[in-house]
C-alpha cells in the first residue's frame, strides 16, 4: 500500500503508513515526521530503519511491541529513539481503566505500582493468557475482557518507559504518554460510535504536537485532552 500525506503544517510532515517498502524512503528526509502505526508496523520499522532515522512524534496504535520476551528490550527501545525534543504517544482506551477496576485487589495495586518493571508487565500479561486458556481466569482476580486487560498491560507499559525516560534521560524533552481516542466510527467501534475518526484524533495530535519546553503530561492516561486518575 502507498503512503499518503494527511496535511502539512508548518515544516512538520503528518503521515499514515501501513507496512509498505517505500516506507524506506521516508527514512533519507531530512524532516520531523509523525507517524501513525498498525499492529505490525512497530517490528517492521525496527528491522528495517537506518541507524540516523529519528521521528520528532510517534503514534503507536492498537499493536503490540514485543512477540516475545526474548525480543522485548530491542521492542522497547525503538519508542526511545527520537530527535529531541520528542513525542510518544500510545493509543489505548478507557477499557484499560475499567478493566483495572475490575481486577482483583492485588493485581490492581501491581498495575498501579510505582515500581512495576517491564518484565513484571509481561509476566502478568502472560498470567493472565494462560490463567484464561485454562478457564481460570476469575478465580485469579481477572475480568473477562481481553480486550480490556491488553489496554491495561499497554497504559501500564506507558507509564513503565515514561518513568524509565525520566531517569535515564531527564534532559532530552521526551514526554511519553498513553490515552483515549474516545469511542470513533471505525469497522471495529461500528457506526454508532459518536465520535467521527477526525474528533477522535484530537487527543493524540495533542499528545503529539505539545511544545517544546513542555515538561507535563508525561507518564499519563489523557482522555479529552485531560489527564484522567489511574
Amino acid at each position: 500500500q502507498k503512503i499518503h500525506k494527511q496535511k502539512r503544517l508548518s515544516h512538520d510532515e503528518y503521515l499514515s503508513t501501513k507496512c509498505d517498502e517505500s516506507l524506506c524512503q521516508i527514512f533519507k528526509m531530512i524532516i520531523k515526521i509523525l507517524l501513525v502505526f498498525g499492529p505490525a508496523d512497530s517490528s517492521w520499522l525496527w528491522e528495517r530503519a537506518p541507524p540516523f532515522s529519528r521521528f520528532s512524534s510517534l503514534i503507536l496504535r492498537g499493536g503490540r511491541i514485543w512477540k516475545s520476551p526474548s525480543d522485548r528490550g530491542g521492542r522497547c527501545e525503538l519508542l526511545l529513539w527520537f530527535w529531541l525534543p520528542g513525542r510518544v504517544v500510545n493509543v489505548s482506551s478507557f477499557v484499560s481503566c475499567r478493566t483495572l477496576n475490575q481486577c482483583s485487589p492485588e493485581l490492581q495495586q501491581r498495575f498501579r505500582s510505582e515500581d512495576i518493571s517491564e518484565e513484571e508487565l509481561a509476566g502478568l500479561m502472560q498470567r493472565f493468557v494462560d490463567k484464561a486458556k485454562a478457564g481460570q481466569h476469575k478465580q485469579d482476580g481477572w475480568p473477562e475482557m481481553a480486550y480490556g486487560v491488553s489496554k491495561t498491560g499497554l497504559t501500564v507499559l506507558s507509564m513503565i518507559l515514561a518513568r524509565r525516560l525520566s531517569k535515564e534521560r531527564p534532559n532530552d524533552g521526551i514526554l511519553l504518554n498513553a490515552c483515549c481516542p474516545g469511542w470513533v466510527r471505525t469497522d471495529m467501534a461500528g457506526p454508532n460510535a459518536p465520535k467521527s475518526p477526525e474528533e477522535g484524533a484530537v487527543t493524540p495530535v495533542y499528545l503529539a504536537l505539545l511544545p517544546p519546553g513542555a515538561t507535563e503530561p508525561h507518564g499519563k492516561f489523557v482522555s479529552e485532552k485531560e489527564v484522567q486518575p489511574w
